[in-house]
């Protein structure tokens, strides 16, 4: 027994030893690539808006103002890819602040790419969208 355990230290010590010697590669790091996408309406009409979209595949609904002659970032989502607007919305529903919430001026749905405009600016490490809205789209 007395013979036993300077044995086991002397294994213990030996492999410690062996691990600080080390010299492999450093480890890879793998990095999935994330794309990240930001939604923004740009009200050029001469009413304040509330917008509620329905985010895409969830069963809820968000509310964003959006005052008149601005632009207001509503949304953002990640994914593996830049998501397009079609990927984070189900629809779009613009309502009158003053009024109330049962009643929409105007609806988006479906949503099409092709209406949203791309103003992601040399550089930028996200994908840009924005849709505009006018006097003549709310009337």
């Amino acid at each position: 027994m007395k013979l036993l355990k300077p044995v086991i230290l002397l294994a213990c010590v030996i492999s410690l030893v062996s691990c600080l010697g080390n010299t492999g590669s450093e480890p890879t790091v793998i990095t999935e690539p994330l794309g990240r996408s930001y939604y923004y309406i740009t009200n050029q009409s001469e009413s304040n808006l509330n917008v509620t979209y329905k985010i895409a595949n969830f069963a809820v609904d968000s509310t964003v103002a959006v005052p008149t002659n601005s632009t207001t970032k509503v949304f953002q989502l990640a994914r593996s890819n830049f998501p397009a607007p079609s990927e984070a919305f189900d629809n779009l529903r613009f309502f009158m602040q003053s009024s109330d919430m049962t009643s929409p001026i105007f609806v988006v749905e479906p949503i099409v790419d092709e209406n949203w405009n791309d103003i992601t600016a040399e550089g930028d490490t996200v994908k840009k969208y924005e849709l505009r809205l006018t006097e003549e789209d709310i009337e």
